[in-house]
């Protein structure tokens, strides 16, 4: 064992390692620990434990409060189809780590002894992993690295051990150190929370608008103060006050292993029935809280979404009623203080609804200048669906000589980047110009019809 070990480290070492490397670890080497675990379970965890040590310590990390978070053993590639050797080891680590701290505390207690001031995540998270199988044994190591290390501070793949951990030592603990606990956790303050929050109010201050901004301040506090028992949290006035105030805030948390996948589709941000009742003026509240710096990943509803789906909700509102909505449309399309999705999905509502050209053909000549290129595209289509089939064809043609004489857009020059397969073709296509050559070509012999018979009328 020692000489087949040895051999694996030193290939390590020798790999200059990146992640792309780390197929050099033939399959088979996990199958081969499993048998070893068997026969000599302490040393074979330790050599484990020291492999994944040495492969974290080979790769890139970042650093984080004192803590790396090594990139071999980021959370998505274990859930990967064709799981890495790398990741079938560990695996196998956390599960026999796991039966060794209920059948033989002691024994992995020592084991793990000699692991306790990494600073590697990976590792932490198996220490945690393994401290919660058998809690009662472990309680004080449990609660010596919540406290002495900065795990409080992160809000990453380990934090729902974490907060697991608070929420199962916090009835158990002796009251000295429950107070200790409990003081970090209501004094606890994320200065990247404070930054980023400063940041928002200062590009707020330089733009004098009225844009809603997100503040995630207090965020990773509330998840730690709703891994607190409810009972314990009630019975302390100033905690329960503090959570109260933050759940408010961020709804209810509910502790979620990230390595559980979530699916499903993402939604409008309000209910179904919102938008059947809502005025004028309360889409306009609406549109300044959802809009550009808006944040739906904050919630922990992730599945409700912002301003994509608000303004798809506005289409369709428009869509239904348009001559009702035309003076709202002619009001915000000149809003700084508005995204212009919401102008583009409204001009795409109409595009859509059943609505006599002469009505919307002064808010086509206020706006076909406009400088959004999806506000320019929906207007194409406008000109498409109403003026060249409702025998205005002069008007269509203005209009799209105009876009065809225009500038480029970014779409345009797009498969320089790659984009569109870097198909100059296809990103040329889907560009402004692309869009109105296509709806002139497709139209030309029946402008042109239209056009000659005027002439001999």
């Amino acid at each position: 064992m020692e000489l087949a070990t040895s051999h694996i480290i030193e290939s390590i070492k020798e790999q200059n390692l990146s992640y792309q490397k780390l197929h050099f670890l033939k399959s088979g080497i996990s199958e081969l620990f499993s048998i070893l675990i068997d026969a000599i379970p302490e040393k074979s965890i330790r050599i484990m434990i020291d492999i994944i040590l040495l492969i974290s310590t080979e790769l890139e990390a970042y650093g984080y409060n004192d803590l790396l978070f090594d990139f071999a053993f980021d959370s998505y590639h274990k859930k990967s189809q064709n799981m890495n050797e790398h990741w079938k080891m560990y695996a196998l680590l956390e599960e026999d780590l796991q039966k060794l701290a209920i059948s033989q505390p002691g024994s992995l207690k020592s084991i793990l002894a000699g692991y306790l001031d990494t600073k590697y995540i990976s590792i932490i998270r198996l220490l945690l992993v393994s401290y919660l199988s058998n809690i009662d044994f472990f309680i004080d190591d449990v609660y010596s690295l919540l406290t002495k290390r900065k795990l409080l501070y992160i809000n990453t793949r380990i934090d729902y051990y974490v907060n697991d951990s608070i929420n199962r030592i916090y009835p158990i603990l002796q009251l000295q150190k429950r107070e200790q606990l409990r003081i970090l956790i209501f004094t606890i303050k994320i200065d990247s929370e404070v930054e980023y929050f400063k940041s928002q109010l200062k590009e707020r201050k330089g733009r004098r608008s009225t844009i809603f901004w997100s503040n995630s301040v207090g965020y990773r506090k509330h998840q730690l103060l709703s891994s607190i028992p409810i009972d314990y949290l009630q019975e302390d006035k100033e905690l329960y006050n503090e959570f109260q105030v933050l759940n408010r805030k961020f709804n209810s948390f509910v502790n979620e292993d990230i390595e559980t996948l979530k699916g499903g589709v993402v939604g409008m941000p309000l209910e179904n029935k919102a938008y059947e009742r809502m005025n004028q003026e309360q889409w306009l509240k609406s549109m300044l809280k959802f809009g550009e710096n808006y944040d739906p990943h904050q919630r922990r509803d992730f599945l409700k979404g912002g301003i994509l789906q608000h303004s798809r909700a506005f289409r369709e509102v428009v869509k239904r009623e348009p001559e009702k909505w035309l003076k709202f449309l002619y009001s915000i399309g000149s809003r700084s203080d508005i995204s212009k999705q919401y102008f583009s999905m409204g001009l795409s509502g109409l595009a859509e609804s059943v609505i006599f050209p002469d009505k919307i053909k002064s808010l086509i000549l206020k706006y076909y200048k406009i400088g959004d290129r999806d506000c320019k595209s929906n207007i194409v289509t406008i000109i498409d669906n109403k003026f060249i089939r409702e025998k205005e064809p002069e008007f269509a043609l203005e209009i799209l000589q105009y876009y065809l004489n225009g500038e480029k857009d970014d779409i345009e020059d797009s498969w320089k980047k790659k984009y569109y397969a870097g198909s100059p073709l296809t990103s040329g296509i889907n560009s402004l110009r692309g869009i109105a050559a296509f709806t002139l070509s497709k139209n030309i012999f029946y402008i042109t019809q239209v056009s000659q018979m005027r002439k001999h009328a």
